[in-house]
């Protein structure tokens, strides 16, 4: 038996060990029929995923990795890792995204900016373009609808996965003020703020063998991603994961070749590559690492894009890396898995959702700082 094999044998013996103590029993059977498929394929794009699944698939991708056999037992402690990713974490990585992505208004979780081609929606400012109409950006928007989708989270009757943009420029949206659509979704947005997290941490997950594959050093790779996502105790460190989670959403992977300027790119893998171990707390590490991607991608870029113009935000975002911190459970009143609320005649409910749906606690910020409307 090689070293994969055994790996993937102790990655599996501890995902059911997690399972019992995050399922009751009635619920456990359930988990395990959906996550059973992602054991059988390391990367789904298209299969459903609970939230073992979406920490587990980090791990199983890393074990599963030739690149991680061969270098560091940090790819080995992944498995206990990402497990402390639950609704309570979720939702305040999500609500610091969306302060990042859409200054924390809940008028712009719908939001069309001047001279773009596209809308712009959730806390990740997902893209949807208009009906018949590409760019160079992935459409991510549809992309999301479906992963909640297949987790089983409501959804307005008229939105699905293969539902077009209702609206075909940025005037007929301005001027689409009172359509109810508008709302459902701004509604909606609000609503799922731990799902949507959860599909970005999804989209990190399936990046981690593109990485992998790519990178001059893996193994370093490997211990970075470690030092990152387990405290001394072996628990998940809520830093980290937001500062991953955001970061990949905000620059992307880095594995694109034509996502640089003169041979350098400045996704999460450059970042990655570019830590340094000289500083006592990982985030303080990567946040140092991409102030310096970005600033190399500021100096490389073509004159004309004046991208320097970009850089102070772009470094207050990532200063946030080192001082983000989770909000009491109390205080926010999350807790593990709360019970589904009930749906409205508008709601078509999916079965079993594992991030169910309901306003987190930044919500009412929110509604305070966005009167609704674009």
């Amino acid at each position: 038996m090689d070293s994969n094999s055994i790996t993937l044998i102790e990655g599996k013996r501890l995902y059911f060990n997690e399972l019992e103590q995050l399922y009751p029993d009635d619920e456990r059977q359930t988990a395990i029929a959906s996550d059973r498929m992602l054991l059988q394929d390391p990367v789904p794009a298209t299969q459903p995923c609970l939230p073992m699944s979406l920490r587990l698939l980090l791990t199983l991708i890393l074990l599963a990795s030739p690149a991680a056999a061969t270098s560091t037992p940090a790819a080995g402690a992944v498995p206990r890792l990402l497990a402390g990713l639950d609704r309570h974490a979720a939702e305040a990585i999500g609500c610091r995204i969306w302060r990042n992505e859409a200054a924390g208004r809940r008028d712009w979780l719908v939001h069309w900016l001047p001279g773009e081609d596209h809308l712009s929606l959730g806390i990740g400012h997902f893209i949807w373009y208009p009906e018949g109409r590409r760019g160079p950006f992935l459409e991510s928007f549809p992309e999301m609808l479906a992963f909640l989708e297949r987790s089983g989270v409501a959804m307005p009757a008229w939105l699905d996965r293969d539902t077009p943009s209702p609206w075909p420029d940025r005037a007929a949206f301005l001027a689409a003020r009172d359509d109810p659509r508008l709302e459902d979704l701004r509604a909606f947005l609000v609503r799922t703020v731990a799902a949507q997290t959860a599909f970005m941490a999804d989209r990190l997950a399936r990046a981690v063998p593109a990485m992998l594959e790519v990178a001059s050093q893996p193994a370093a790779i490997a211990r970075h991603l470690d030092w990152l996502l387990r405290d001394d105790a072996g628990q998940l460190r809520p830093k980290g994961a937001y500062a991953l989670i955001d970061y990949v959403n905000f620059k992307g992977e880095g594995t694109d070749p034509g996502e640089k300027y003169k041979g350098a790119g400045w996704g999460l893998l450059q970042v990655l590559e570019a830590m340094s171990s000289d500083h006592d707390a990982p985030e303080a590490a990567f946040a140092a690492a991409a102030a310096e991607v970005l600033a190399r991608r500021t100096r490389l870029a073509p004159p004309e894009r004046r991208e320097e113009r970009w850089l102070d935000g772009w470094l207050t975002r990532i200063g946030t890396y080192r001082t983000f911190e989770l909000p009491p459970a109390s205080a926010s009143g999350l807790r593990r898995r709360p019970a589904a609320g009930p749906a409205t005649q508008r709601d078509r409910r999916g079965p079993g959702a594992p991030w169910r749906a309901s306003a987190p606690a930044c919500a009412s910020a929110a509604r305070a700082a966005g009167t609704g409307r674009s």
